[in-house]
C-alpha cells in the first residue's frame, strides 16, 4: 500500500475510499502467509527470538549462507550488497552469501 506504483495505479479510488486488502480463498496458503507475517513483525520489532530463528533458518544452503568475518555480530547496521562477491552485508562483519 505504500508502493508508489500502487498509489499511482489506484490514485482515484484511494481519494474516495480506503484501500482494500485482498485475501486468498486457499486456507493453507492463508495460514502460511499469516505465519510469514508474524515472523516479519518479529523481525521488524527486533524480537531476539525472531532474529535468532531467522539467522538459523538462513543457514539453509538453499536460501543463503550466513557468515561472519571477525565476531558473531548480529546487529543490523548499514546493510549493503556486494555484487562481485555475491554477499549481502548486514554490518561490518556479518553477511549472507549465495
Amino acid at each position: 500500500m505504500y508502493s508508489p506504483n500502487y498509489r499511482k495505479r489506484y490514485e482515484e479510488f484511494l481519494k474516495a475510499d480506503y484501500p482494500k486488502i485482498l485475501f486468498t480463498k486457499n486456507k493453507d496458503l492463508f495460514r502460511a502467509l499469516s505465519l510469514l507475517g508474524i515472523e516479519l513483525i518479529g523481525l521488524h520489532v527486533l524480537n531476539q527470538e525472531s532474529l535468532d530463528y531467522s539467522f538459523e533458518k538462513l543457514k539453509d544452503a538453499t536460501i543463503g549462507e550466513s557468515c561472519y568475518k571477525d565476531e558473531r555480530n548480529r546487529i543490523i547496521k548499514k546493510p549493503s550488497h556486494n555484487e562481485p562477491e555475491q554477499r549481502l552485508y548486514i554490518n561490518h562483519s556479518a553477511y549472507f552469501r549465495g
